[in-house]
């Protein structure tokens, strides 16, 4: 009798053994968020999420369904006790079940984030009487365009704000209206010199976008929400006196959306603040900036970056847009930011995470042909550059043979520049010569620029546009004259990179934090140093603000704020006389080095001067002085007011405004502002 062995059939699945599922991530249970802190000044309060501003949006995906799949038995697959492992939770919901706020955000510690830091933007903007003019014009009916159009009287010269009284309906009608358009942001003050306007007679000379909102076919902006109740919010503002409102923007996902800041009209009111308008796009967003020079009760000029690289500039009181970077045809790395000039409300900076800073013009449009971009021109310029500078003089850069020959090899290119203006063809065309080349005369980009050859973290305009800051991962902080084109002043911090970068208001002081969990102070000009250490957070900073609302630049006293990755905002006074003074700043601490701090700038096409592909002026360096010759500054007030990463901070003239990792926006009341009860 033979013994009958069973075969098991080919088709079975083969067993495999059990393995353990890795373990999960511990959730760390959260501490509670204080409802008020005391600085010296009084008592700041945490108003009720949607009373004073809307709820910026919610990250949280609904991916119940997907859960409760995930969660089922596998299928039956080779007998009993042999089943699938189940699907493991998602950390990033799919495109069918996120909303616009929710797409492409990742569960952190059990709470969800958006996919890219959310970011506010903030102006403030007059609303004259609609009453009239109380003169004989006003008695005709004849009250002039000022009725509809006015703006915020400048800032002083010490670059404070004018307080709520100035404000009021009878200085409003006894004052003449500028004639020139006055707004002023939060995070700094216009230029003291307000006399002359150095871009445009009136706000008239701007051009507007082109495509309507309402009417668009692309699939680029896929929905409009709000734009008729904006127009009524509008006709109510300045009915019967003259008002101020509060204008901020943010995205969050794949949606933008503006509202006013403030208390309800009605105090009995319980009603959350609703946004003012929403525009929903096809892809994530990553940073905006309002055009604080152009805002008026007429007009909100809006530049918006996205995750393709594609720019939009933005009016939601007009209802139209223009796609500038249309599909990345310039550019197709992510926008990390936006940066309005302040002495050209039509120009604006655009820095793309492949470290390239493009100079945009609103009124100018892409490249003709711009699809059948090969090779950029700017591109191709800095590749040569960077080759010379190792492989010795390069003749095509210059129409002269022998113009290569200046150029250093063991000198570093610390900033190239492209210029459009200069720009007679694309590189293609000299090739190719054919009808459908590439022109780039005349078109965006008006300029490109590389700063040194590390990523650029954050630029920075000074409030009266002359400086440029700018900060990097390798820890430097350049300061560039935008009229000479060229760095003055590079410092180097103590340790990693450096984050975060703003200016004073009175262009005086620049402050920059970063991976060394301090706030440095720098001075500029002729006196150019650390002049302090402001120590107290216990993790990276990730954002500074200046508050002009407590700024005394009379007496040179400053009050600045600060929030990091720790959770803490911080608040800092400084004066001279609040820190000793350091000791004496030898020259041999700034000494010009060709290799790290030398400005080393370019233009191209200019044949009326011998051309060089990189020019030598004098930049200054100045290596991190030892911690003991920099005063250490301590915060006057330190506050935990968040559970997760703070990312932005912002100082609005009743309340200072937080914004945390997971895009909660948070409002601490002045002392002098409470909301009601």
């Amino acid at each position: 009798m033979e013994l009958y062995m069973y075969t098991p059939p080919v088709y079975m699945a083969p067993i495999r053994p059990l393995v353990k599922p890795a373990p999960s991530v511990p959730i760390v249970k959260e501490g509670p968020i204080p409802e008020l802190f005391q600085a010296p000044e009084g008592e700041y309060n945490l108003a009720d999420p949607g009373s004073v501003f809307p709820v910026l949006g919610n990250t949280s995906p609904n991916i119940a369904s997907e859960l409760r799949l995930a969660a089922q038995p596998g299928p039956f697959l080779g007998g009993p006790g042999f089943g699938l492992p189940p699907t493991p939770q998602q950390t990033s919901p799919s495109a069918a079940s996120a909303s616009s706020t929710s797409f492409g955000a990742t569960l952190i510690n059990g709470k969800w984030e958006p996919i890219y830091p959310t970011r506010m933007s903030w102006v403030m903007v007059q609303f004259p009487s609609k009453i009239g003019d109380r003169g004989f014009g006003g008695l005709l009916g004849k009250s002039g365009k000022s009725d509809t159009a006015a703006f915020l009287p400048p800032a002083t010269a010490d670059g404070r704000y004018p307080t709520k009284s100035s404000y009021s309906s009878s200085s409003s009608s006894s004052s003449p209206v500028p004639s020139e358009p006055q707004s002023v942001p939060f995070a700094m003050s216009p230029p003291t010199t307000q006399s002359k306007w150095p871009f445009a007679k009136t706000i008239n000379g701007i051009p507007r976008p082109k495509t309507s909102m309402r009417n668009s076919t692309s699939d680029f902006v896929q929905r409009v929400i709000g734009l008729d109740s904006a127009s009524k919010y509008l006709a109510e503002k300045g009915k019967t006196v003259s008002e101020v409102v509060k204008w901020g923007c943010w995205h969050m996902g794949k949606q933008w959306a503006w509202a006013d800041f403030g208390k309800q009209a009605n105090e009995t009111d319980k009603k959350n603040k609703e946004t003012l308008v929403k525009v929903l796009f096809s892809t994530p967003l990553t940073c905006t900036a309002i055009i604080n020079q152009t805002a008026g009760v007429d007009r909100l000029d809006v530049i918006i970056g996205f995750e393709t690289g594609d720019l939009v500039w933005l009016d939601p009181i007009l209802g139209r847009y223009t796609r500038l970077n249309k599909n990345g045809v310039l550019n197709s790395s992510r926008v990390v930011g936006i940066y309005p000039d302040p002495r050209q409300p039509t120009h604006f900076l655009a820095l793309f995470a492949d470290y390239t800073i493009l100079r945009f013009n609103i009124s100018l449009e892409d490249p003709l042909n711009a699809a059948n971009i090969t090779s950029r021109p700017w591109d191709v310029f800095f590749d040569r550059v960077l080759l010379a500078t190792t492989n010795g003089p390069d003749p095509s850069l210059s129409g002269d043979s022998g113009a290569g020959r200046y150029l250093d090899r063991e000198q570093g290119v610390e900033l190239l520049k492209w210029k459009n203006e200069d720009w007679v063809a694309g590189v293609e065309i000299e090739k190719s010569k054919d009808k459908n080349a590439i022109v780039f005369t005349g078109r965006n980009p008006v300029a490109a620029l590389k700063i040194g050859s590390a990523q650029i973290k954050a630029l920075a305009y000074s409030p009266d546009g002359g400086k440029l800051a700018a900060v990097s991962s390798d820890g430097l902080l350049r300061v560039i004259d935008t009229s000479e084109e060229r760095i003055n002043d590079t410092f180097s911090g103590y340790y990693g990179a450096l984050n975060c970068v703003v200016w004073s208001p009175d262009s005086r002081l620049i402050a920059a934090g970063g991976e060394d969990d301090f706030v440095t102070l720098f001075s500029t000009g002729r006196d150019a140093r650390p002049i302090a250490r402001c120590q107290g957070h216990s993790s990276y900073v990730t954002c500074i603000a200046f508050d002009p609302q407590s700024n005394n630049p009379s007496s040179r006293a400053y009050r600045f704020v600060s929030v990091g990755e720790d959770g803490k905002l911080l608040f800092w006074d400084y004066s001279p006389a609040a820190v000793h003074k350091p000791r004496q700043h030898h020259p041999n601490n700034s000494v010009q080095r060709d290799a790290a701090a030398s400005s080393m700038t370019v233009n191209i096409m200019d044949h009326s001067r011998s051309h060089t592909p990189a020019e030598r002026t004098s930049g200054r360096f100045h290596a991190a002085p030892s911690r003991k010759s920099v005063p250490t500054l301590q915060p006057i007030m330190s506050k935990t007011v968040d559970v997760t990463i703070l990312t932005g901070v912002y100082c609005l003239p009743d309340a200072i405004a937080t914004v945390s990792r997971q895009g909660v926006a948070r409002f601490w009341m002045r002392p002098s502002s409470r909301p009601s009860t």
